[in-house]
């Protein structure tokens, strides 16, 4: 994607949008690591949930501050130092990785397949 749009600017507008630092940590490191954080979240709760109702009203819950965090910073309304990203970023990614060993204990093929 970020190949085409690059090839598309530099048609139309002459010159390449090179995206800075701040772009490329939260594509490579912030944004997989909220998704596997909301992922897990949503695992989780969609495993305790009553219904199917109330398993995508929690979902949501979990995936609009994220979003609303990805555009904040990509339309320059939101704009985080370097280092505040990636202090950000390795905070998201310890707590994607225990939540995920977290869960991964708790599963079973045998729970699974009940």
């Amino acid at each position: 994607m970020l190949l085409v749009l690059e090839l598309e600017s530099c048609f139309l507008l002459g010159s390449f949008l090179l995206p800075s630092i701040s772009w490329l940590i939260i594509l490579l490191i912030v944004s997989p690591a909220i998704s596997l954080i909301a992922v897990t979240l949503i695992v989780r709760g969609s495993a305790k949930a009553q219904s199917v109702e109330e398993s995508q009203q929690s979902a949501v819950f979990l995936v609009i501050p994220v979003i609303l965090l990805v555009m904040g910073q990509f339309t320059g309304v939101l704009l985080l130092n370097v280092w505040i990203l990636l202090g950000l970023g390795a905070v998201c990614v310890l707590l994607a990785w225990l939540l995920l060993k977290r869960c991964m204990g708790r599963f079973t093929y045998e729970i699974l397949m009940k």
